[in-house]
């Protein structure tokens, strides 16, 4: 059995995918296997994926017979895995050479982290746009360091490696209570590892992120803002607050801990999931007969 599962999920990323493969067989630390879970692709995503399988045994094909959307892909390829540390992998994204194996330290070299993630790059059409580096910990697992986790970590560290016995059942947790609205569910699934202080990295690898058009690029006007729907987003915030919640009161008894991380997680949901500024502003609108 390998040492590190990979799971690849991809829709339609024929123009992509190769060159995703090509960096996975590339580095340096090899006792991986690689799972592609081809949502019901039309394009060549198929052909492209078996052909890479034929190179090297260690990466593998599955095809969904129907599409299963983002999330339900995401799930199927984890539960297919039975390695010990196991990574998503998006087929847009990349990360240097030795990302598998200085992660992989980590996680080796102290057995209480059950994340371990890198320096994230972000990049646009091969600019570099920001970088997230990892915060600076005191290392006593105390509450500073779970506040600086929650709020300074990046939203690609959900392509971090993990302890895959621990992530699935929190995943499968969240697929039952929060629906498969892939808005934030990154930040919720990392969120007990956070609360934990279960989370290590290094600045020493970097995970590399495509980020996504702007608006208004090379001096075009903006085009209009699409504003989500408010009472699905009202409705998803109330979840994630419902689901973080009770992570809170598994973790602290009664009293002045719990309610120090009851306003915690109401702060986490109003950065991650729909700001209260953008509530209040659209009920605003809302309550005078404009459009929210």
């Amino acid at each position: 059995m390998a040492a590190i599962t990979i799971g690849v999920p991809v829709f339609n990323e024929a123009a992509r995918l190769e060159q995703c493969l090509e960096l996975l067989h590339a580095q340096t630390f090899t006792d991986f296997e690689a799972l592609i879970f081809d949502n019901a692709s039309t394009d060549a995503t198929g052909e492209i994926a078996q052909a890479f399988c034929a190179r090297d045994p260690r990466f593998r094909y599955h095809r969904q017979p129907v599409n299963r959307g983002a999330v339900g892909n995401f799930i199927d390829v984890l539960h297919a895995a039975r390695s010990r540390y196991f990574m998503w992998r998006a087929a847009d994204d990349s990360a240097d050479p030795n990302y598998l194996e200085v992660l992989h330290g980590l996680l080796e070299a102290d057995p209480t982290k059950r994340l371990a993630v890198g320096r994230v790059v972000g990049t646009f059409r091969g600019e570099v746009e920001r970088v997230t580096r990892f915060p600076k910990l005191k290392g006593d697992g105390g509450f500073d360091d779970k506040r600086r986790l929650m709020f300074e970590s990046a939203p690609s560290w959900v392509y971090g490696l993990y302890r895959r016995e621990p992530l699935v059942p929190i995943l499968d947790r969240i697929v039952r209570d929060y629906g498969d609205d892939s808005w934030a569910w990154d930040f919720l699934l990392m969120l007990p590892f956070f609360m934990d202080a279960a989370v290590t990295g290094t600045d020493a690898t970097s995970f590399e992120q495509t980020l996504r058009p702007r608006r208004g690029e090379a001096g075009q006007p903006k085009p209009p803002r699409t504003e989500p729907d408010l009472d699905a987003r009202l409705a998803l915030r109330r979840r994630f607050l419902a689901i973080a919640q009770d992570f809170v009161d598994e973790r602290t008894p009664p009293g002045a801990d719990r309610a120090l991380w009851t306003l915690m997680i109401r702060l986490y949901a109003d950065r991650r999931v729909y700001k209260t500024k953008h509530i209040l502003r659209r009920s605003a609108r809302r309550l005078i007969g404009l459009r929210p």
